[in-house]
């Protein structure tokens, strides 16, 4: 959609891309720096989909049911804790 109305190479530009990068918590920062260089060893500029598809990927993976919680698992264990000593 954005290609059809002229905004996609808007869109792509380095600033535009940086911003978004901006709004991710450093972990995934570091990630998609190894990914934007790859894509740049290919001679090729990263674009707003590969940002879409990595976040999606990375949210797919954070929200599995079986493993999605493991990241948390000690926060989780540690207030779990404190609401305990707080009934006792």
């Amino acid at each position: 959609m954005l290609e059809s109305i002229g905004y996609l190479d808007e869109v792509n530009s380095a600033d535009n891309l940086r911003s978004i990068i901006d709004c991710l918590p450093f972990h995934l920062k570091a990630k998609w720096l190894g990914i934007a260089n790859n894509i740049q060893e290919s001679h090729q500029h990263p674009r707003i989909h590969n940002i879409s598809k990595f976040i999606s990927e990375k949210a797919c993976a954070a929200n599995n049911p079986i493993f999605g919680g493991a990241l948390n698992s000690d926060k989780d264990k540690s207030k779990k804790d404190d609401r305990v000593r707080l009934v006792l």
